[in-house]
């Protein structure tokens, strides 16, 4: 029986505390609206939150996006990837042709969105002692991939966020995380955005209210997909 596994989950509770998180609803939907600036990158459209953006800091490559303001109150990220990236990579790292990851993770591989929500659904007491020791070695190992992949910024908040084309998870409160982690996920791909922001007279500059403007403003740009 999975008595080693069912140990090892409670243990790594203790000395990885996200791991015993889960992803909860927004408690705040209001969504900002004074203008904003729309931008485009890696084959999205979203508008950024922010004032005072200082254009000379400005850097787009063929895989990055960021921008920076003046006084460096804020910096902002944007990364994009492919799709089903995150389920290739699991594949490829289980070795044996996937087959280590489809019995792991089962219909779970179908997407990108559904294989984050299958791991961070993970919590130590999944793994119990009454599983068989296959099942609970899986469970166990998600486990794992949860605490590498969970930032800590989600012990400050974790939760789940949607538009109306994509949907995925946040990870921060920006009323007082200095850095904040967006994924969003459609069937072609995902999209993440990173913030850095420093506190100005006690008060962080961004609300969860700016972060839902992002968040809703989120479209892939026709552009590219024509």
């Amino acid at each position: 029986m999975g008595n080693v596994y069912a140990i090892q989950a409670q243990w790594m509770a203790r000395k990885v505390a996200v791991v015993k998180l889960l992803p909860a609803l927004l408690p705040d939907s209001t969504v900002d609206g004074r203008p904003s600036q729309t931008r485009t990158a890696l084959g999205y459209q979203f508008e950024i939150p922010f004032a005072d953006v200082d254009e000379s800091q400005t850097k787009l490559t063929d895989h990055s996006f960021v921008m920076k303001s003046h006084g460096h109150e804020w910096a902002f990220g944007v990364l994009a990837g492919g799709p089903k990236q995150d389920v290739k990579d699991m594949e490829s790292m289980s070795g044996h042709h996937g087959r280590v990851a489809a019995g792991m993770f089962g219909d779970a591989l179908q997407s990108d969105y559904v294989l984050r929500e299958r791991i961070y659904g993970a919590t130590p007491s999944r793994v119990s002692p009454f599983m068989s020791d296959r099942v609970a070695a899986g469970e166990y190992m998600i486990l794992v991939i949860k605490g590498v992949m969970l930032p800590s910024e989600a012990q400050s908040g974790f939760y789940e966020v949607s538009s109306a084309t994509l949907k995925g998870f946040q990870f921060g409160n920006p009323a007082v995380a200095k850095q904040l982690n967006i994924e969003l996920f459609d069937d072609q791909g995902s999209v993440s955005f990173m913030i850095g922001q420093q506190a100005e007279n006690g008060k962080m500059p961004l609300t969860q209210a700016q972060i839902n403007r992002l968040i809703q403003s989120v479209r892939r740009d026709s552009a590219k997909t024509k």
